[in-house]
């Protein structure tokens, strides 16, 4: 005997589409079909696959489809089963049988602060993955600091994925602090070094750079030698 049901059943492991479900999911006790009169269980509406019983064989075939990034890594097929009632004995086989279901795809790409080429360095890494990127789903999930942001240029990454079904390019900027961006955070400055960034980062004109530089470093040079008199030199 065969039980069949689109049902969701106590121990199952949800896929993404637990997600979208509106409302309460009726859930059954595992009791119910863990019956040893049954010979095989049939169960539909959890898309992910998955054996929750052997006696009798409690299982999930799953969707044929993947249908999000929660499928990404599944494998989607159906089952073959074979089902021998003989005198006073019952044998059930059942063998899992893999499609080319649509394939999605994830590449998450993260930019160093000290990259000089972002665009680069996301090109080199998607050609890794031209092969897999042809007809899938694909989505980019690019990480990079706020100063690469506008180095960025889009033509040439979604270039390298017209082969894809689909494509989604996410990106994560990160937050950084004022000594990183200047790059004060990667060594020790002196004070005319310190004042240099500082203008530069402020974008100050030339001719009155060369000027502020100059009083400066006057600045600089008295109040060493003020201290260095203070402390007794």
């Amino acid at each position: 005997m065969i039980l069949i049901a689109h049902a969701s059943l106590q121990g199952a492991k949800y896929g993404g589409e637990r997600t979208v479900m509106l409302g309460g999911d009726l859930v059954l006790s595992g009791s119910l079909v863990k019956n040893p009169k049954l010979d095989y269980v049939a169960l539909g509406h959890v898309h992910r696959r998955q054996v929750l019983c052997e006696e009798p064989p409690v299982i999930y075939a799953g969707s044929l489809e993947r249908l999000d990034f929660g499928d990404e890594n599944e494998d989607k097929g159906f089952y073959i089963v074979d089902i021998n009632n003989g005198e006073g004995s019952r044998q059930v086989a059942y063998e899992f049988h893999g499609i080319n279901a649509r394939r999605f795809l994830t590449v998450e790409i993260d930019i160093d602060l000290q990259d000089s080429d972002p665009v680069k360095t996301i090109l080199d890494t998607l050609s890794k993955y031209q092969e897999d990127i042809k007809g899938a789903v694909v989505r980019i999930q690019i990480s990079l600091p706020r100063s690469l942001e506008n180095t960025l240029r889009d033509v040439e990454i979604y270039k390298m994925l017209k082969e894809a079904y689909y494509v989604s390019v996410a990106k994560e900027i990160k937050q950084e602090t004022p000594a990183e961006s200047s790059g004060w955070a990667s060594e020790k400055l002196v004070p005319i070094e310190a004042l240099e960034i500082y203008l530069d980062l402020k974008k100050i004109p030339e001719e009155r750079r060369k000027i502020l530089l100059e009083y400066g470093e006057k600045v600089i040079k008295e109040s060493i030698s003020g201290n260095w008199e203070n402390n007794g030199g």
